[in-house]
């Protein structure tokens, strides 16, 4: 707070935080924000998902991982002519809206769920992202100075690592808390279903019997295997809710851009 106050006073400040009431600017930073929220929540979410849902160690997780990335160098070298080519609100658009789908391809998963369905929405990001990376950055310094560069520069890293930030911590805790909330809502139709609750309580005491287990401690365990499913299923669909919100959360990144500008020298060319 201090910090904001000292350089909205003085004349010349070391980061020049007015340039956020630049209406362009401000668009660029929105758009900066969620790209830093959406990158480290899916650096995030992926590996909690399948560490806890699925039981990947962290080689495991690495395949999946590397998807997101290795497609990203076969896209990255044409990006030079695209930004000649074509209006980089429009590439910048597109790589949020590509970003945005492969959150959504995430928004339906069952138990089944497991790393190679995850692939093909880990190829949709790396595709989009450098779409966005490059693009974005001319936008944003498209309606400054070059004299206000170095402190848009600032501003822009800052708010992107702000938004990481968040993102992280958006994605915790709606997952704990969704989770929770969805578990609940699990056991209030509990009674609704007893009667299938009941035949599953039976086979899988029945089971864990022929296993060895006396018949009181077959019965216990039986009940805690009802109680993991039950919170293994409540956990999904907390994840499910997050992949939605995030993909939500990246078409206003989509709208950010297309509502900045064209810079006039854009226009004049």
């Amino acid at each position: 707070v201090i910090f904001i106050y000292l350089q909205l006073k003085r004349s010349n400040p070391l980061v020049n935080l007015r340039l956020l009431s630049q209406r362009d600017f401000a668009l660029s930073t929105i758009a900066y924000f969620l790209l830093g929220m959406a990158l480290f929540a899916s650096i995030y979410i992926v590996p909690l998902y399948l560490s806890q849902i699925q039981d990947y160690n962290s080689l495991e997780i690495g395949e999946v991982l590397m998807w997101m990335g290795f497609p990203q160098l076969l896209i990255l070298p044409f990006m030079p002519k695209l930004m000649q080519r074509f209006d980089n609100r429009y590439l910048a658009g597109f790589g949020f809206f590509m970003f945005g789908v492969s959150y959504y391809m995430n928004c339906h998963m069952t138990v089944d769920f497991a790393g190679p369905q995850l692939i093909a929405s880990m190829v949709v990001r790396a595709i989009g992202q450098p779409f966005i990376m490059v693009p974005i950055g001319m936008l944003a310094t498209a309606h400054i100075t070059k004299a206000e560069n170095a402190s848009a520069s600032t501003v822009l890293n800052v708010i992107r690592n702000l938004g990481g930030a968040v993102g992280i911590a958006l994605v915790a805790t709606l997952t704990d808390n969704l989770t929770r909330t969805h578990l609940a809502h699990l056991k209030e139709t509990l009674p609704a279903v007893s009667t299938m609750a009941n035949q599953y309580l039976s086979q899988s005491a029945s089971m864990l019997e022929l296993a060895g287990s006396d018949p009181i401690t077959a019965s216990q365990q039986a009940s805690a295997l009802l109680g993991q499913t039950m919170t293994q299923q409540a956990s999904i669909q907390a994840y499910n809710d997050v992949f939605f919100i995030m993909s939500a959360l990246l078409m206003v990144a989509v709208v950010s851009v297309l509502s900045i500008r064209k810079p006039a020298a854009s226009m004049a060319h």
